[in-house]
């Protein structure tokens, strides 16, 4: 298993380091920390909106990620700053990663 491999499935897995317990984003093979070994697993699916703008038919958003790693997601309705949102969809097109965002 690795990032890339599952986020082509449409599944989003991040490091996690057995060591420091800390959550390696962006995805390694070992800990930025400690340098320790990782375990590959699923984190949790919620965020909130740190900033947004809009874009062709949405709006780009930098969502920190409740497990403390911030991504780049994309919503379709107008959101607000702090706003919490659900990863809806996830995956690779074009060679470029993507997070489709829902609002709560």
């Amino acid at each position: 298993m690795n990032f890339k491999s599952e986020l082509s499935k449409g599944n989003l897995v991040t490091s996690w380091c057995i060591s420091c317990n800390h959550t390696v984003w962006p995805p390694s093979e070992f800990c930025d920390i400690c340098l320790g070994d990782i375990i590959w697993k699923r984190p949790s699916m919620y965020g909130k909106i740190v900033e947004y703008s809009k874009v062709d038919g949405g709006y780009s958003c930098i969502i920190q990620m409740d497990d403390s790693f911030t991504i780049l997601g994309r919503v379709e309705n107008t959101p607000k700053t702090d706003q919490r949102v659900k990863l809806h969809k996830c995956g690779i097109r074009d060679g470029t990663c993507f997070f489709d965002m829902m609002l709560l």
